[in-house]
This record gives structure tokens, C-alpha cells and sequence, in this order.
């Protein structure tokens, strides 16, 4: 079994301001979301030793799996890895900028895998680099994952079986309190 679970609330998430590759802390409601996924997949497994825990490099992320894995009693310091392919997408000179700002760089729905962002990386750059992720964990059983609002949507558009030319803005609408359970052997996904 696989649980994914977008990292939670951040202060710029309250402020609407795009993050990317840029460190922001969790709100109280972010460390709150974290709390939920926690006590949600201690109700749903019994034997969490079993899993591989990883996360994306970014700080809000390593901070919702560490309380996570603090409350289900898992030593993040043995357990936890970093995974560079779940990192959020790099808006280059938009990193810590306005959402409107970045957001106006999307004209249409149909040029939001492929629009480049200066000095940082398009939407397609994040599909390509997930794909990579399925391939390099598909014969992993028990895995248990943070990473970011674009990865997430990424990752569930292409578990429930969409084309890639078929991902638009939509997909990426944010809501905070992601958390999903899929099972790898009969693929089936399930927001909870």
C-alpha cells in the first residue's frame, strides 16, 4: 500500500504567495493536517515498520512527514530519505513570488504542462521527473510519502489512468488536506 499526502498548510499558502523551491514553515492548521494524515493511516496499518518513508527535500514537507512520523512512533532520523523526484517545481525567478505573478503566466489551459518559467522548470518538467519516480519505486509494496501541491496532482492524474496531454490548470487546484491511499498490486486509488 502506497499513502501520498500533499505537505500541509504553509504560511505562504495563507498569503498566496507561490513557494517552488523556496522554504516555508507550516501554519498551526498545517501541523493540524499532518496530525490527521498521521492518526488516518495509524487507523488503516498495523505494521508500519514495513514501510520505506520518504519525502522532498523542501522543508515544509520534511516537516509535515516528521511529525507524522513522530506521532506513529517512526524514527524519521533511520526511516526518513529524501527523494529529489518528489521536490516541487522550480518557478526560477517566480520561487517566493505573488501567486497572480506567476499564475499570469498561464494564458491558457493547454500551455500549462509546457510554459518554462525563467531560470526554472515547466509543468512537463515535473510530469517527466514523476514518471521517473513510478519507475524507480513501482516494485515497492509499503511506501509512505510528502511532496508538493503539483507533484500530488501529478502522481493522481497519472495512477488513475489519464494521458498527459489531457493535465490541465484544474489539476492543480490547491486544497489542502490531500491524503491518498493506492494500492500498487490492483491499482486502485482512493482519496481519504
Amino acid at each position: 500500500m502506497w499513502y501520498f499526502f500533499r505537505h500541509g498548510q504553509t504560511i505562504h499558502n495563507i498569503y498566496k504567495v507561490s513557494q517552488g523551491r523556496y522554504n516555508s514553515s507550516l501554519s498551526l492548521k498545517g501541523i493540524d493536517q499532518a496530525k490527521f494524515c498521521a492518526y488516518k493511516i495509524q487507523d488503516l496499518e498495523e505494521n508500519l515498520q514495513e514501510y520505506i518513508f520518504l519525502t522532498s527535500p523542501m522543508f515544509r514537507a520534511k516537516q509535515t512527514i516528521n511529525i507524522i512520523m513522530e506521532l506513529l512512533n517512526i524514527d524519521p532520523f533511520n526511516y526518513l530519505k529524501e527523494e529529489e523526484l518528489l521536490n516541487d517545481i522550480n518557478f526560477g525567478d517566480h520561487n517566493n513570488v505573488s501567486n497572480k505573478i506567476v499564475w499570469a503566466n498561464y494564458v491558457e489551459d493547454n500551455n500549462i504542462l509546457y510554459c518554462q518559467h525563467k531560470n526554472g522548470e515547466c509543468f512537463n518538467d515535473v510530469y517527466n521527473r514523476i514518471e521517473l519516480f513510478l519507475h524507480k519505486y513501482k516494485d515497492i509494496d509499503n511506501l509512505i510519502f510528502a511532496t508538493h501541491g503539483c507533484c500530488f496532482a501529478i502522481l493522481k492524474h497519472i495512477l488513475m489512468g489519464n494521458k498527459r496531454s489531457d493535465f490541465i490548470r484544474n489539476n492543480l487546484i490547491q486544497n489542502q488536506n490531500y491524503l491518498i491511499k493506492y494500492d500498487n498490486n490492483s491499482k486502485i486509488l482512493e482519496l481519504i
